[in-house]
């Protein structure tokens, strides 16, 4: 859908003078977003399965969220707290750093590819360990 959103805009919106993102751009644009989604999706599962009413996981999977994303914003401006925000998976997510011409990271692939699979394999663990008669 990104990527769906980003060549409609470009065909209705952008200057028809000025050259667009090649499409080796936008696909990682897509590809860094699509793996954030999935890891958030994983870590969202594992809670989810954990808890026992949807509230408390839709809150707690939020604020989680919000404090990674807050500490790897803090991390990138104040020298104390960037010894704790590589345990945000927002560290890992560059739409900038693509945007400025660095290529994609294998490393950010992976981290935010297993941080998914590592938080889908706990949900189905802990999901399967259960008892969801009561």
């Amino acid at each position: 859908m990104m990527m769906l959103g980003t060549l409609v805009g470009l065909n209705s919106l952008a200057p028809k003078d000025i050259a667009w993102p090649g499409p080796r751009l936008i696909s990682s644009l897509a590809t860094n977003l699509g793996l954030l989604v999935l890891c958030w999706g994983g870590i969202a599962m594992a809670v989810g399965s954990a808890s026992r009413r949807r509230s408390v996981a839709g809150a707690l999977a939020g604020l989680l969220a919000l404090a990674t994303f807050l500490l790897d914003y803090v991390g990138r401006a104040w020298q104390p707290a960037e010894s704790l925000a590589w345990l945000s998976p927002f560290r890992h997510y560059s739409p900038f750093e693509l945007l400025m011409g660095k290529e994609l990271s294998t490393t950010n692939i992976l981290v935010l590819a297993g941080i998914a699979v590592a938080g889908f394999a706990l949900a189905y663990l802990v999901f399967s360990r259960r008892d969801i008669s009561q």
